[in-house]
């Protein structure tokens, strides 16, 4: 073993070091996370999966990796300044949004699927954030996470109240999006997907979807039937 890489104390220690910094984050967690427990990190593991995490998408990163960054010591300032950007959306929804039904659940994925190399998941947890702190920010209520459409068994990223009316936003990654494939993203899949899932969203509500990838967003709506 290289002796660049970290012991499994090392390893411990400086994962347990970037989240000393987010106690709303850290509450939330499975005890003894990250050194035991359910949602254990473990140390080989880890370290295999930082040899194919970005095999398919290069901005995949995961909890486990953005609390390292925060708490070794070594990790160049641009680097740790970006991984604690992360935490800081992530640490502000846990705060804010306790109490909303189902938040919790917007930030399971963080340790629960964390070696998905297929679909970054911190990426969804960030764009829930985001996007509840900045409608939050323009006067809007959010009143719950997940919630249920209608009658047909789906369910809505964010249901939020502004100025009187409900809304339903539903956001989706794209995080192989380029070229054309974006455009075509914006300009054309919003409507009908959105059409589809929300079909059976009640009179009170207005179905909205939201895109986000590599291209840009595009925020689609579709009045409710």
């Amino acid at each position: 073993m290289s002796s660049l890489l970290p012991d499994d104390e090392q390893f411990y220690s400086r994962i347990e070091r970037g989240l000393a910094g987010y106690p709303r984050l850290r509450a939330l967690l499975p005890p003894g996370y990250p050194r035991t427990g359910r949602s254990r990190v473990e140390r080989a593991h880890a370290l295999d999966f930082e040899e194919v995490r970005t095999a398919r998408f290069g901005h995949n990163i995961n909890l486990p990796l953005a609390l390292y960054l925060i708490g070794f010591e070594g990790t160049l300032p641009g680097v740790k300044g970006f991984a604690s950007q992360i935490l800081r959306d992530i640490e502000t929804f846990a705060a804010q949004f306790v109490d909303t039904p189902r938040s919790r659940q917007v930030l399971e994925p963080l340790w629960t699927a964390p070696w998905d190399r297929d679909d970054p998941k911190l990426w969804s947890v960030v764009a829930h954030a985001r996007t509840s702190l900045q409608l939050q920010h323009t006067g809007a209520s959010i009143l719950a996470f997940e919630a249920p459409i209608g009658t047909g068994g789906k369910t809505a990223d964010i249901e939020f109240r502004q100025e009187g009316q409900d809304y339903l936003l539903d956001l989706e990654m794209w995080n192989a999006a380029q070229g054309t494939t974006a455009e075509e993203i914006r300009q054309e899949g919003v409507r009908g997907r959105a059409g589809i899932k929300f079909q059976f969203a009640g009179a009170r509500d207005r179905a909205h979807q939201c895109r986000h990838g590599p291209g840009g967003s595009h925020r689609g709506e579709v009045p409710s039937a």
